[in-house]
C-alpha cells in the first residue's frame, strides 16, 4: 500500500508534515499520531508504523 507525503497547512500559519496511506479495500478510517516531539516521539515512531502494518 502507497503511502504520500502531505503538507498541513494550520489557521495559525504552521505547516505540519504527515502521510496519507489508503488501502485499495477501505471500509474505515483512522487518524494515528505519533508521540510528542518534547517526550521523545517522531514521524517514524514503532507504534504508529506498527499499526498502519496491521
Amino acid at each position: 500500500m502507497p503511502i504520500e507525503p502531505v503538507s498541513l497547512k494550520t489557521s495559525d500559519g504552521l505547516t505540519l508534515e504527515a502521510e496519507l496511506c489508503v488501502p485499495d479495500d477501505t471500509w474505515a478510517a483512522a487518524v494515528l499520531a505519533h508521540p510528542h516531539p518534547q517526550f521523545g516521539g517522531n514521524m517514524r515512531s514503532i507504534v504508529p508504523g506498527a499499526l498502519i502494518e496491521a
